[in-house]
């Protein structure tokens, strides 16, 4: 105890500037964190947005007819693949437009075909299974 005291007396003329300086570390720390906070509640909100607008593009004609819409169907269905955090309902969801497009459009279609390979390359884990 007499040395912590005596440690203490002899650099009394520092532990301001210590306690400034501890201050103003924590300040600059929390505010790296509030700002990559942000950044991250932004990105999952571009990312939900851009997700929400492919399968909107997907399943919705949008005035497109013939060729250019399954091009547009092609890529839509392409792009679903790197979106992680939807893949067990990306998954759900190109099984069931697959089982009803089957049935208007046939097996040979591009779109099924499509399909198909994006439901290969979705990897199957464990906890992603329903």
């Amino acid at each position: 105890m007499d040395e912590a005291l005596a440690l203490a007396n002899r650099y009394k003329e520092l532990l301001p500037f210590m306690g400034a300086t501890l201050a103003a570390f924590f300040a600059a720390l929390w505010t790296v964190m509030q700002f990559a906070l942000t950044q991250r509640r932004e990105r999952q909100k571009h990312v939900f947005e851009t997700y929400h607008k492919l399968v909107e593009g997907l399943v919705d004609a949008g005035g497109q007819a013939g060729t250019l819409k399954v091009d547009r169907q092609c890529a839509i269905i392409y792009e679903l693949r790197f979106y992680s955090r939807y893949r067990s309902l990306t998954r759900r969801m190109l099984v069931g437009l697959r089982i009803d497009w089957v049935a208007s459009l046939g097996s040979q279609s591009r779109v099924i075909h499509e399909i198909d390979l994006t439901l290969k390359a979705l990897p199957t884990r464990l906890w992603d299974r329903d």
